[in-house]
Parts: C-alpha cells; structure tokens; sequence
C-alpha cells in the first residue's frame, strides 16, 4: 500500500506561489474576469428588495453572468491546451459580458476577459519567416 505524505503548509503554500509565478500572466488576468463575473452575479443576487417588491435580483442577468463565467472560465482551463482556442472562447465570453452583464463589475470582468484573450493572441503568436528568394539552378 502507498503511504500518503502530508507536506507542511509553508511547503503547500511554497508550491503554491511558485506555480503562480510561473503562470504567464494573462492567465490571471483571464482568471480575474472569471471572478469579477461570479463576483457581479453574487452582487446581483445579494440585493435588497424594498417594501413594494421592485428591486432585488434580475434573474436573467444572473444566470447570463454565471453562464458567461462558466464560458470564460472554459476558455482559461481550454488554454492550457491550445491558446489560440483558449483565447477566442475567453473573448467571446468577455464580450458576453461586456453586452449583456448587468453591473459595472459584470463590465471590468468582461474587460479584464477580454484583455487576457488579446494579450495571450498577442504573445504567443509566433511571426512567421519571411519566404526564402528563390534562385533559380545556375545554366551549365
């Protein structure tokens, strides 16, 4: 049987800072969005009624907000992968957001999507070569 080996918490939390360091840092910020959004969904659902029943919690923006962080978040775990497919998901929930979230928070998450895609397309694009001269053989 496999003895299971308990690590010390400095030693959890030293794997754990180092993993974030090596993380590139659009993943956070893509990771950012996907918390701002769960972050205004929560904010939604955590507002008061007044005495005539208006106020309160729009459903439809919380679902659309919960949906586009599952979206995004999607686009950050498929990322891992293949960036470039990563990347558009993650705009295309970012710009979910920015349309339709209901709140300031909803927005900068949306941003924050949408800034995490387009810094990952940038980056990790490779320029490609320019085309070899062709030279024709020499005559004999």
């Amino acid at each position: 049987m496999a003895t299971t080996q308990w690590k010390a918490a400095q030693d959890r939390w030293a794997s754990t800072t180092n993993a974030l360091s090596r993380m590139p840092l659009w993943r956070l910020a893509m990771a950012l969005g996907v918390l701002l959004a769960v972050a205004a969904a929560v904010a939604e659902l955590l507002q008061p009624t007044n005495r005539q029943g208006r106020g309160g919690a729009d459903m439809t923006v919380v679902v659309y907000d919960l949906v586009l962080a599952g979206v995004g978040f999607l686009g950050l775990t498929v990322s891992g992968k293949s960036v470039l497919n990563g990347s558009i998901v993650a705009a295309v929930a970012g710009l979910g957001l920015v349309i339709v979230g209901g709140s300031t928070i909803a927005l900068l998450g949306g941003l924050a999507l949408l800034g995490g895609a387009a810094w990952a397309f940038v980056t990790t694009r490779q320029p490609t070569p320019p085309p070899m001269p062709y030279y024709p053989p020499p005559q004999r």
